[in-house]
């Protein structure tokens, strides 16, 4: 996923970059970031998970 830029922004218009800083440092924070499904699919590849 590329790092969000300063165009990123959440329905009120906080950065996204702001959110992802402060739900780093949380152990349970509700934000997650999403890839999309043939690059999930290239990183399970290539560290070898199976593909069954």
């Amino acid at each position: 996923m590329t790092l969000p830029t300063e165009h990123d922004r959440d329905p009120v218009g906080t950065p996204v970059a702001r959110l992802l800083n402060v739900a780093a440092q949380r152990r349970n924070s509700q934000i997650r970031r999403y890839a999309p499904v043939n690059e999930v699919i290239a990183n399970l590849r290539s560290v070898g998970y199976p593909m069954e």
